[in-house]
């Protein structure tokens, strides 16, 4: 998520997705002093805990919250795995609750929004409507989830701010971290 965008001053960043607070860390390093705040997600209860550990010295920038990103606010029973893999469907063992970004982040100038919630991006980016249309932040969307995504998230995108251009990057050599980065110019 670092390589394709520069740290802009006052950086207000999302971290849906923050699986055990390590790419929170990545964000502060990379702003260099410029992040204001992160508000890192995380619906994984075991994925959640080690957030915490990791974070603890980091309060005073991240904001760590207990749920995953969501169109909307919701509980669901899901099966969860303790590692980066945890997905947000309606069946399993593990109660679970969702929120969307714009009802955490209300009127923050968000700046940039790191997306990777293993295929409800395109929920979590309904959820996120408000923040997109009225500050242009700059996104990095995971899109190897769903085949469907390669088509429905720059759309929907596009359908928000029809002024955003896209730069589709892939990293590794399997089909997983095929990220979407989208800006405004």
């Amino acid at each position: 998520y670092f390589d394709v965008f520069s740290p802009v001053d006052d950086e207000i960043i999302i971290d849906a997705g923050a699986y055990d607070g390590g790419t929170a860390i990545q964000f502060l390093e990379w702003g260099k002093g410029k992040v204001r705040h992160i508000y890192s997600f995380e619906f994984d209860p075991e994925n959640a805990g080690r957030c915490e550990e990791k974070l603890r010295a980091h309060t005073d920038k991240v904001t760590l919250i207990k749920k995953g990103t969501w169109n909307r606010d919701e509980t669901m029973h899901v099966n969860t795995s303790g590692n980066a893999g945890s997905t947000v469907r309606n069946a399993g063992s593990t109660e679970v609750h969702l929120t969307s970004i714009d009802s955490v982040v209300k009127d923050e100038a968000v700046t940039f929004i790191k997306m990777d919630v293993e295929g409800a991006e395109l929920k979590s980016l309904m959820g996120a409507r408000n923040t997109i249309i009225k500050n242009h932040p700059r996104l990095a969307i995971c899109v190897y989830h769903k085949p469907e995504d390669l088509y429905e998230i720059p759309g929907y995108i596009l359908s928000l701010v029809p002024e955003y251009k896209f730069l589709l990057r892939h990293y590794g050599s399997s089909n997983a971290e095929t990220i979407l980065y989208a800006y405004c110019e």
